[in-house]
């Protein structure tokens, strides 16, 4: 990003409903600044940082009311599709003036979470698998199109790993 061109950023309230959109190029919106979006590949996780305009000419905007500590946001850059959030206390500092936000990827609680030694003898769908572990519950994360539903494998794991090197295992084995 950094300025080189834009995308439209949706904004979400704490539901993660759409509330507004950020956007460089369309009158009236907000617009971003500051910017810079970092791909963590072996963490699966991205960082992305960014600053709006609170106020202009000493007047607070009205879009401002949307942007606080529990707005999260999403976008998609270079087919990808993006959703962060604000990372803890320093994720969301504001100025009379500004707003900076330092977000996440929803998908950090999966390189944090660990998973036990699975001794499996029974074949298995992806599907089942992302379920037994519980490796999106409780997150944003959903399960798309996939093209292997009906692919099964054994998969077992000799000792505890994160749900993150897990499910990327699973995903490579299924897959061939």
């Amino acid at each position: 990003m950094g300025g080189k061109y834009t995308l439209i950023i949706n904004v979400l309230n704490k539901d993660l409903i759409p509330v507004t959109f950020i956007d460089n190029d369309i009158p009236g919106l907000p617009s971003y600044y500051k910017d810079t979006l970092i791909d963590y590949l072996s963490l699966g996780t991205s960082s992305f940082e960014f600053t709006i305009l609170k106020s202009k000419n000493n007047i607070i905007q009205d879009y401002s009311r949307f942007f606080n500590d529990e707005t999260c946001f999403s976008f998609e850059k270079n087919g990808k599709q993006y959703a962060v959030f604000p990372a803890g206390s320093d994720g969301f500092y504001e100025t009379d003036t500004e707003i900076t936000y330092k977000c996440l990827s929803l998908d950090r609680e999966l390189s944090l979470e660990y998973v036990d030694k699975f001794d499996n003898s029974s074949t298995h769908t992806l599907q089942w698998y992302i379920d037994y572990f519980e490796l999106i519950s409780n997150s944003q994360i959903e399960i798309g199109r996939n093209d292997v539903s009906d692919y099964t494998r054994i998969i077992k794991y000799d000792s505890q790993d994160t749900k993150l090197v897990k499910g990327h295992l699973k995903m490579l084995v299924l897959g061939h």
